[in-house]
């Protein structure tokens, strides 16, 4: 029973040794020394108060969370350890899908409906809004606009669109080939898409578009 407890007071000596130890020399092994930034090129600001200088017990997610608040235009970032010492920063900015174009200005808007600088591309759809001038970096939440974004989003796979605008009372016109699609600001874009796929496939069987298609009642209305 003794040299148990004399093996046990041992035991508990040498932890708490080591312990000492680990935070006395180890901590300054794992301390952040190199901090590297990889992927799309951005202007980031990444703040030193931000880290627990330990590359063991630095909060990669709270960090993101931050890094995003503060820089907009930054859609993900990726905290990569590379042991002992140096952190890797991954950065994914922003693309926009559209151009937007409100008051005369243009700009770019990505899937989530933030604005970005524009990019030089005569391939993007553009809509067309009178909504109050935006700043980089901020969301539009107009629900036109919100709309046009999932129309694109749901519809990339098999529709290039060319011009998105505001049409009528709650009404969007959107624009592909020589074709006018018809939809409201809270038409069910599942139903939108899967009926756009259906009738596009069979029109271009018969190598005949129409001039427009009214997807905003309950049954299509097609023109040509």
């Amino acid at each position: 029973m003794k040299s148990k407890k004399i093996l046990l007071l041992l035991l508990s000596i040498s932890l708490f040794v080591g312990i000492i130890y680990f935070f006395k020399f180890g901590i300054n092994i794992f301390k952040i020394k190199h901090i590297e930034v990889l992927g799309d090129p951005v202007q980031l600001e990444i703040k030193e108060s931000l880290f627990v200088n330990n590359i063991l017990f630095f909060p990669s997610e709270s960090v993101v969370q931050k890094i995003k608040l503060d820089n907009p235009l930054v859609k993900t970032v990726e905290i990569r350890k590379k042991f002992p010492s140096t952190l890797i920063f991954v950065i994914y900015k922003r693309t926009p899908i559209a151009e937007i174009i409100t008051n005369g200005i243009h700009l770019g808007i990505d899937e989530d409906t933030v604005i970005t600088e524009i990019v030089s591309t005569n391939q993007l759809p553009t809509i067309t809004t009178d909504i109050p001038l935006v700043r980089i970096g901020a969301t539009v939440r107009h629900p036109m606009v919100i709309q046009a974004i999932a129309l694109i989003s749901k519809t990339k796979s098999f529709i290039q669109w060319s011009r998105i605008e505001s049409f009528e009372t709650q009404s969007i016109r959107a624009k592909t080939g020589q074709t006018d699609i018809l939809i409201t600001q809270t038409s069910d874009l599942t139903y939108v898409r899967d009926t756009l796929q259906t009738l596009m496939e069979g029109f271009r069987i018969k190598g005949t578009m129409p001039k427009s298609i009214d997807i905003r009642f309950s049954k299509p209305v097609v023109q040509f």
